[in-house]
């Protein structure tokens, strides 16, 4: 590779610039950063894309992410404004900016203003904590980038639940086992609160907040539903359903008692 040695006056020192003759295609393949790319190639927006040499009369451009802020929390489901604001000593209108995640990578591109702002809305950014960068190439060749990080909080998932017995009677306490616990990308599973909600024949019974419900309070015949979901400080993931019908019992005899206790063929016996 030939390289290109410029002397910026007053600064006392030379800055190397590798001088290209012809521009490569893109190389197909992601990349994180430089050094994930052929030789003549940079990393933008994941992708190693060819080098072009830049005008050294012309002063680098710089890029800063406004939206959203870093270290924010945002929601998954919600629409997102990506906005990033440049500067340049060229024209900037027309100028795009390349927005990626490391959390999926290419999100898309926005075309600059005149003002030298661009502004792209998202609402399918997976859950979990983000590296977000936008990078822009002026008309000169300059290129930067600029990256921040921030979180995108999801709903816990649904739980899996098994309901106890199958066939419960009036004489059955009934009960929740939770098979798998939800999970949230964003927490472990000690943060998250399990909520148990109970019906009877589709009619929501609040006395019962818990895993289980006391034989006393079930009638042959009914129709008992729970649903189970977790919630995180920010909402409430899916329910998970489950329902059995009340049968009847056999009737249970205690005591038995006989009298008189002392009798011959001609005593009238009587069960108690």
């Amino acid at each position: 590779m030939a390289w290109v040695v410029w002397i910026f006056a007053g600064c006392g020192s030379a800055v190397q610039f590798p001088a290209q003759t012809e521009t490569p295609d893109v190389v197909e393949g992601g990349c994180q950063s430089l050094e994930d790319c052929p030789v003549d190639h940079v990393c933008v927006a994941g992708e190693c894309e060819a080098f072009t040499p830049a005008d050294p009369g012309n002063a680098p451009p710089r890029i800063v992410i406004a939206s959203p802020a870093n270290g924010s929390l945002n929601h998954v489901g919600e629409a997102l404004v990506l906005e990033a604001v440049v500067t340049d000593d060229g024209p900037l209108e027309g100028l795009l900016v390349a927005w990626h995640t490391n959390l999926g990578g290419v999100i898309g591109q926005a075309t600059l203003d005149a003002d030298g702002r661009a502004s792209l809305s998202v609402d399918d950014l997976t859950a979990g904590n983000h590296t977000l960068t936008a990078a822009v190439t002026d008309l000169g060749g300059w290129d930067d980038q600029a990256s921040i990080w921030f979180a995108m909080d999801g709903r816990p998932s649904r739980p899996t639940i098994r309901l106890d017995p199958e066939s419960p009677t009036v004489s059955d306490d009934l009960v929740v086992t939770i098979i798998h616990h939800a999970v949230d990308d964003n927490r472990s599973q000690d943060k998250l609160t399990t909520r148990y909600r109970w019906f009877v024949d589709q009619v929501e019974r609040e006395e019962f907040t818990g895993p289980v419900v006391p034989y006393t309070a079930t009638i042959r015949g009914q129709a008992w539903t729970v649903r189970v979901s977790a919630a995180d400080p920010f909402g409430e993931g899916d329910e998970a359903p489950a329902s059995v019908i009340i049968g009847n019992s056999a009737p249970v005899c205690p005591a038995a008692a006989l009298l008189p206790s002392v009798a011959d063929t001609t005593t009238a016996i009587t069960c108690l």
